[in-house]
C-alpha cells in the first residue's frame, strides 16, 4: 500500500479559512504578507466576500497547490529559511483539522471564513517608536514629518461606518467563525472592539477563540470591563506587546506605563487563569544592545510562562533594524546573546532557538552605511519633539546618534 505523498511545502490554510483586514481596509493575504502586490482588495471599496472569492485569491490558492511560494508568502519563507517557525506553519498547526482536509486532495476544499484578523481602526494612546499615523492616530502629527515618502492626510483609519462589512459579517461571516484576531490601533480602546464582543455574545458565539495584540494599558474603558467580557469566553488568548522594560520600555513605547502594565498583567493572570497569555517583543536597534536585560525582567516578572515569550526582528522601518548597528556594537551585541545562551540552562527551547536567530539577523545585512544616518536623524527629530533623550537611555548609541 502506497503512502500518501507530502503536501506542497509552501502549503498554507490560510487563504482557504481566513481574511484579513487593515486599518485602512486593504485586505491581504495575513498580516505578514508582503510585497507589492500582496493588497488583495479594500473592504472600503467592496464586499469581503467578494474579495476572498476573487480571481487574485484563486491564483494565490493555486500557486500553493503547485508547490510554489506566492510573492506575498516571502515572509514565512524567510523564516522557515532561519529555522524559526512561520506563520503559515503555526496556522497549519492551529487548523489541524482543515489543513488535513486541504493537503488530503480527496475532494475540493471550498473556501470559507472560518477565522478573521481585524485591525478595526488606528486609534491608538502609544506612539511607538517603529509604528506610524496607519497604525496609530497619535502619530498623525509626526508622520508627514518622519515619513515624507508615504504621507496621510487623514488622522482616523478604520472599518466604523462600514455598513457592507457589518452586513457581510453578519449575513456570510458570523455563523461560520471560530476565530477572532484583534489588533489596531489599541483594540481596548476602541468602542468598535467592545460592539462587536457583544454581537458575539448576543449571537451565541461565545465558543469563539478571541486572540489579542494588546498594549494592555487599559483593561476599562468607558462603561465596559475588559476582563468582565472576556470571561464569557473561554478560549482566550491575550498577546501583550512589550519592546523593552523600564525607562527604556517607555521611551521604545510612548504612553506606556510599565509600572501600571505590570499591575494589568497581574489582574489578568489572577482574575482569567484560563486565558493564555504571551509577550510579544519586537527586536530593534534600541533593545537589542541590552536584550539580555530587558529578557530577564520579563522572566523574573513572572508575568508568563519561560516558553511564552516570542520574538519579531523589526525590518521595517529600516532605519531602526538592529542590522543598522555600527560593527563595533554588532559584536557586543553577539557577546552578549552568547553569554546569554551560555548563562541559562532554564531557557526553553524555543527562545534558545529565537535567540540564536537573532545572532544570525543582526550579521545578516551591514545597513549601518545606507541607513546609520538616517537613524540618527530620525531619532534627533523625535527627540526634540517628544522632550526625550535617547542618549541618556541607550549610551551605548550615542556615537551613532551622533552620527550627521
Amino acid at each position: 500500500m502506497s503512502s500518501r505523498a507530502a503536501p506542497p511545502a509552501s502549503l498554507c490554510v490560510v487563504p482557504w479559512i481566513h481574511a484579513f483586514i487593515e486599518t485602512t481596509g486593504d485586505v491581504r493575504l495575513c498580516c505578514v504578507a508582503r510585497g507589492e502586490n500582496s493588497i488583495v482588495g479594500n473592504a472600503h471599496r467592496e464586499s469581503i466576500i467578494k474579495i476572498f472569492h476573487s480571481n487574485k485569491m484563486a491564483g494565490i490558492r493555486q500557486q500553493m497547490l503547485q508547490g510554489e511560494w506566492p510573492e506575498d508568502c516571502a515572509y514565512c519563507q524567510q523564516r522557515e529559511a532561519m529555522h524559526l517557525e512561520s506563520y503559515r506553519q503555526h496556522s497549519n498547526q492551529r487548523s489541524p483539522i482543515y489543513f488535513e482536509a486541504l493537503a488530503s486532495g480527496v475532494t475540493p476544499f471550498p473556501p470559507r471564513i472560518h477565522t478573521i484578523d481585524l485591525r478595526l481602526n488606528n486609534i491608538c494612546n502609544f506612539k511607538c517608536r517603529s509604528c506610524s499615523g496607519f497604525a496609530s492616530d497619535r502619530w498623525f502629527r509626526e508622520h508627514n514629518l518622519i515619513y515624507p515618502e508615504n504621507k496621510i492626510s487623514v488622522k482616523f483609519a478604520g472599518l466604523k461606518d462600514e455598513h457592507s462589512f457589518w452586513e457581510d459579517f453578519d449575513r456570510d461571516i458570523i455563523g461560520d467563525l471560530e476565530e477572532v484576531n484583534l489588533a489596531g490601533g489599541e483594540p481596548l480602546i476602541m468602542n468598535s472592539h467592545y460592539l462587536l464582543l457583544e454581537k458575539l455574545i448576543a449571537a451565541g458565539k461565545t465558543g469563539v477563540h478571541l486572540r489579542y495584540d494588546t498594549n494592555l494599558s487599559h483593561l476599562r474603558f468607558k462603561h465596559w470591563d475588559v476582563i468582565d467580557l472576556w470571561k464569557k469566553f473561554p478560549n482566550l488568548t491575550v498577546s501583550m506587546s512589550l519592546d523593552g522594560t523600564g525607562e527604556k520600555g517607555e521611551y521604545i513605547r510612548e504612553g506606556l506605563d510599565y509600572g501600571k502594565w505590570t499591575e494589568n498583567v497581574r489582574r489578568l493572570k489572577h482574575e482569567l487563569p484560563h486565558a493564555h497569555r504571551c509577550i510579544h517583543f519586537v527586536v530593534s536597534i534600541f533593545n537589542v544592545i541590552d536584550f539580555s536585560e530587558h529578557y530577564r525582567t520579563m522572566v523574573e516578572g513572572d508575568f508568563v510562562g519561560r516558553d511564552a515569550i516570542t520574538f519579531t526582528f523589526l525590518e521595517e522601518p529600516t532605519f531602526l533594524s538592529a542590522q543598522v548597528l555600527k560593527p563595533d556594537l554588532k559584536a557586543a551585541v553577539d557577546s552578549d546573546l552568547r553569554e546569554l545562551l551560555a548563562s541559562g540552562s532554564d531557557i526553553p527551547g524555543g527562545v534558545r532557538s529565537q535567540i540564536s536567530a537573532l545572532i544570525e539577523f543582526v550579521h545578516a545585512k551591514d545597513l549601518y552605511t545606507t541607513h546609520g544616518a538616517v537613524f540618527s536623524l530620525k531619532t534627533r527629530v523625535l527627540d526634540r519633539l517628544r522632550g526625550q533623550n535617547a542618549a541618556e537611555l541607550f549610551p551605548a548609541l550615542e556615537p551613532m546618534l551622533n552620527r550627521r
